[in-house]
């Protein structure tokens, strides 16, 4: 708790002020959590791209507010935040994962990525824990030509907490003979713990892609695309600006508008390769 709250004097996150009347303090809470292997165990504190994992003292976010907010003194605000960004330098490009106060950086040589962390350090407290090995339930394997990606203890955690460690396993993970219906059975007092557990699933197909159909059937969210276009829209050399939006279930999930590479000589033609554009992208 000491680091922490250094860290958030040393980032002057705030100041101390004298209790008024008229103020409407906020109440927050400290957040801490145990960072561990995939194993459990705690985490100690050319090949291809380097990859390095961080730790930011504190997850305040940070920014230039235009009001004043007040809070207890000694507390922390902690934000949920999941960003992917990237940055160019004249030596290489670095890609930068954050979610909440941990971060992934990607970078094209290690002198490029220790001379980033230099500069993050002079503005943000972070730790350096290393090599990236585990991420947000994922197992990071290092081999001589790249990475495996395991969620061996996340499926573990999973069958412990559905009570089916002992289960037998199949070769085939879904019934071939039966068919699930909207208005089949009689619907759940609580679907809670059933949604978690199908949202949990979601996360380990990340590798286990096996197990793909059958939890998209079992969780009924279906993957949608649309495309469209117009056709010679641009005066300057009648290109046409073709677009798609993918959706899964009621979300989209990604989506693009962008100028064809060649002239459409009819508008089924500009159709056709919006759709084109769209069907590479959702498989």
């Amino acid at each position: 708790m000491t680091n922490e709250f250094n860290a958030l004097m040393h980032n002057g996150t705030w100041m101390l002020a004298p209790l008024r009347n008229d103020m409407k303090v906020v109440g927050c809470k400290w957040v801490f959590r145990t960072k561990q292997k995939a194993d459990g165990t705690l985490t100690a504190i050319s090949k291809r791209w380097p990859v390095l994992q961080l730790d930011v003292q504190n997850a305040f976010q940070h920014g230039d507010l235009k009001e004043d907010v007040y809070i207890k003194q000694h507390r922390a605000l902690l934000t949920q935040l999941f960003q992917l960004m990237f940055a160019r330098y004249k030596m290489g490009t670095i890609y930068i994962l954050i979610y909440m106060e941990d971060i992934i950086l990607i970078g094209s040589s290690d002198a490029l990525l220790r001379q980033f962390l230099q500069k993050v350090g002079m503005a943000f407290l972070v730790k350096d824990l290393g090599r990236l090995h585990y991420f947000l339930g994922i197992n990071v394997e290092w081999m001589n030509d790249g990475i495996i990606l395991c969620q061996e203890q996340y499926i573990q955690n999973l069958l412990q907490r559905t009570k089916m460690l002992d289960c037998k396993p199949v070769s085939t993970p879904a019934a071939t003979s039966s068919s699930l219906c909207q208005f089949g059975g009689e619907p759940m007092a609580d679907p809670t713990k059933y949604r978690s557990v199908v949202g949990a699933l979601q996360y380990a197909t990340l590798t286990r892609l096996d197990i793909q159909y059958v939890v998209n059937s079992n969780a009924k969210i279906e993957l949608s695309a649309f495309s469209d276009t117009d056709w010679a829209g641009s005066p300057d050399d009648r290109k046409s600006t073709g677009g798609y939006a993918i959706f899964l279930g009621n979300n989209i999930i990604s989506w693009s508008s962008k100028k064809q590479s060649t002239v459409a000589r009819s508008s089924i033609e500009a159709e056709y390769k919006a759709l084109a554009n769209a069907t590479v992208e959702v498989t």
